[in-house]
């Protein structure tokens, strides 16, 4: 949790990139950041690397004569925990948290500060595109027609905000309202959840939520099947640990309901095969690679029911009653 221990004179806004050691990521992260349209003077960026740097402190410390620039590294303790260490770090009135596979516009952080408009409890979310090419493959336009569809409901005037709605990949907040929520939960280690979770305490602060589509930064999106599979099930075991934790808002926190009954059948008998066999998973992850190679257009469903099974494994494995806990 945090805790507040500043003074003194402050740029309008920080930065605050947690970096798993994406050194090129974050290379043209801060490249982008050079060209907005808000003088570099009035702002800073604070790069937390979480974990193996893999060089990209001095990628960073490269950045120092055109940024206003800091970096922190910690053992590898997660996106809360670097989240809150960028925010303990930061000088700025306002907190503006942005994931190292970002590229924001120009415009983007003038965006974030014209949509607060002086607002003391308001947190700000900015539209997440992914970046898409005739190179693309099939699991990158999927989850690109997933994240415009997001946007897209978000940017309705007559939108009412839910839980699952929200994200902190591209997010902007008063760093005083963070202090006084308390920050991240730093219980969240592994992927997922952290963001809902502190909405959850946000709402009970009063926190507005706000949509700004002109706050774009273009999301790269380089997952693997493999590596989708492997966080969409840690997602499972931190809904879970978001359950546990506030019991009454566990009905909202379900990532993916299935289908038609059919298919509920159907993920309920490779759950409990699941359980007898770790090879489960890993024909699904297998399959995926034979059907991109012969029906790479027609991935849509088979890429939402394998979501839907790999996030509800992740339950199954953090609690073996977990379904009881989101009805």
């Amino acid at each position: 949790m945090l805790e507040d221990g500043r003074a003194g004179p402050a740029p309008l806004a920080s930065v605050v990139v947690p970096t798993v050691g994406h050194r090129d990521l974050v290379a043209r992260l801060l490249d982008a950041l050079v060209h907005q349209t808000v003088p570099t003077e009035r702002f800073e960026v604070v790069v937390v690397v979480d974990g193996e740097s893999e060089g990209t402190q001095e990628l960073v410390e490269s950045f120092a004569g055109s940024l206003r620039l800091t970096c922190l590294t910690q053992p590898h303790a997660g996106r809360a925990s670097a989240c809150n260490a960028g925010a303990r770090q930061a000088s700025g009135s306002l907190v503006v948290l942005l994931d190292d596979d970002m590229q924001p516009v120009p415009g983007w952080l003038g965006a974030h500060l014209e949509a607060h408009d002086g607002a003391l409890r308001r947190c700000v979310m900015g539209a997440v595109p992914v970046l898409l090419d005739e190179r693309s493959r099939p699991l990158e336009v999927w989850m690109g027609r997933r994240f415009d569809d997001h946007n897209t409901k978000l940017a309705r005037p007559d939108h009412v905000f839910v839980l699952r709605d929200f994200y902190t990949g591209n997010t902007s907040i008063r760093r005083d309202v963070l202090l006084e929520v308390g920050g991240f939960d730093e219980d969240f280690r592994v992927y997922g959840h952290e963001d809902l979770e502190l909405l959850v305490r946000l709402r009970r602060l009063g926190a507005d939520l706000r949509f700004a589509p002109a706050a774009v930064a273009w999301q790269d999106y380089q997952k693997s099947f493999s590596n989708f599979a492997h966080d969409t099930e840690q997602a499972g075991r931190t809904a879970v640990l978001l359950a546990q934790k506030h019991p009454d808002v566990a009905p909202e926190v379900v990532l993916y309901r299935g289908g038609r009954r059919i298919w509920r059948t159907v993920n309920a008998c490779l759950l409990f095969a699941t359980r007898r066999s770790a090879r489960v998973p890993r024909l699904i992850v297998a399959l995926e690679s034979f059907l991109a190679k012969v029906a790479p257009n027609r991935l849509s469903r088979f890429y939402a029911l394998a979501a839907d099974f790999f996030f509800w494994a992740g339950v199954q494995e953090a609690d073996p009653r977990g379904r009881r806990i989101f009805r």
